[in-house]
């Protein structure tokens, strides 16, 4: 951050993205769409557990499995309440591909930007689950 960000730009909060969160959720897709991204999900989550099967000792490798679970469940909520938006129409020079030296926002957009890309397989995964829970409740009753 430069102090020509703070001398030129006179009223950051007017350019800036924001950050919403999501509390409410329908399931609107078809239930073989939700089937086979389901399974889809499934085998994107256990890729990190099968990376981690390297040979150790059993405990540690428990320890191990834990710590990964609980990083992606930790993930997948981050990824479905949290909604990053920036606003991509003052981005810098050239579409967004130089920085603008002269604009807070334009810094702080891109930090929002690279937060929603980020979080975005969490927040698809994470409605692909409930989309599954919803199906699986609707079928049950």
């Amino acid at each position: 951050m430069s102090i020509f960000e703070w001398l030129f730009e006179s009223d950051p909060s007017q350019k800036t993205g924001s950050i919403d969160t999501h509390e409410r959720f329908s399931a609107t897709q078809p239930p073989i769409v939700t089937i086979i991204a389901t399974i889809i999900s499934i085998i994107v989550l256990g890729l990190p557990l099968y990376v981690a099967d390297f040979p150790t000792d059993i405990a540690e490798r428990w320890g191990t499995y834990l710590g990964i679970i609980g990083a992606e469940i930790i993930y997948l909520i981050i990824g479905f309440f949290v909604d990053a938006q920036p606003k991509t129409n003052s981005m810098g020079w050239m579409g967004g591909l130089i920085d603008n030296p002269f604009r807070i926002s334009d810094d702080i957009n891109r930090i929002l930007f690279i937060v929603n890309i980020l979080l975005l397989p969490g927040r698809l995964i994470s409605v692909v689950i409930l989309n599954f829970v919803v199906l699986v409740a609707r079928n049950s009753s």
